[in-house]
């Protein structure tokens, strides 16, 4: 994992084109007009995405991905809407838009959205994400368009890529399942915290210290600062729940890392981000 999904968050930025087809050719028969090409109205910043269900719709350049009510469940919030200031049509390898000032705004764009550098905000929320660009197709181009947007989106591809709510602020608040960090154990395959799972990363430090006493402690669970972390960000004194969780840390690409785990067969059904010192949902 590179430095975004740190406990701050691991960013990749997924550059998607669209190219919005009706018709490209037609013919009159009987007086009847030709379809008309036309270009996609620009999407506004607050709008919602519809889920994707496959790699191929979230790799797609030609498939527009419509927007849906933000009550219902989407895959993306749009962060930002702005024009394109060049000559030439950015493709998917262009490096200004994989690597360069837009993909790093809409970076920080997302990195306030989500509420980092709040004075309310907890320390070390894991809150996993990606940031998307959308671009003009080579027909839209040709034909004018020159508005892009910047999305945020789960860091996690399970599909359907879907969630509801929103991730405003979720650095400080409760966030959607998809973009907490769950599975069923430190290095197992990561599954949105809204489904049935065992086991979740609150935090993610880089830190000498930390990585030391993770070593040290790594055969007997977690250090006293992890328990004090994960109480914080979970918002409650005891964050075992009176034994019905482990506190673990774990040493991770030089990073240490602090899990929660069930310590028995049930399962949780939800993220535990400032859940508090409520009963658990287990089952």
């Amino acid at each position: 994992m590179d430095r975004r999904f740190v406990g701050i968050v691991m960013m990749s930025v997924i550059l998607v084109a669209v190219l919005c087809v009706p018709g490209l050719l037609g013919r009159n028969l009987g007086g009847s007009a030709a379809p008309a090409v036309h270009v996609d109205a620009p999407l506004r910043v607050g709008d919602c995405l519809a889920p994707l269900d496959t790699p191929e719709q979230l790799n797609s350049v030609v498939d527009l991905v419509p927007t849906v009510p933000c009550s219902q469940s989407h895959s993306a919030e749009v962060l930002a809407v702005g024009r394109l200031d060049r000559k030439t049509r950015p493709t998917v390898s262009d490096p200004t838009f994989t690597t360069g000032s837009l993909s790093q705004q809409c970076d920080q764009l997302a990195g306030r959205f989500l509420g980092w550098g709040t004075k309310t905000a907890l320390p070390r929320i894991q809150v996993s994400f990606f940031t998307r660009l959308t671009v003009p197709g080579a027909l839209e181009w040709q034909l004018g368009q020159r508005w892009y947007s910047c999305e945020l989106m789960p860091g996690l591809l399970d599909y359907p890529i879907s969630y509801r709510g929103t991730a405003a602020d979720a650095s400080f608040r409760t966030p959607p399942g998809a973009f907490a960090n769950c599975s069923d154990g430190p290095g197992t395959s990561a599954v949105s915290c809204d489904r049935p799972h065992h086991a979740e990363q609150l935090t993610r430090t880089y830190r000498r210290a930390a990585t030391a006493a993770v070593a040290a402690n790594s055969a007997t669970g977690a250090d006293t600062t992890c328990i004090h972390l994960a109480g914080q960000v979970i918002g409650t004194v005891d964050p075992t729940f009176g034994g019905q969780l482990a506190v673990l840390t774990r040493a991770q690409g030089g990073a240490s890392e602090c899990w929660v785990t069930t310590t028995s067969n049930l399962s949780l059904t939800s993220t535990l981000i400032n859940h508090g010192s409520g009963r658990l949902s287990l089952r």
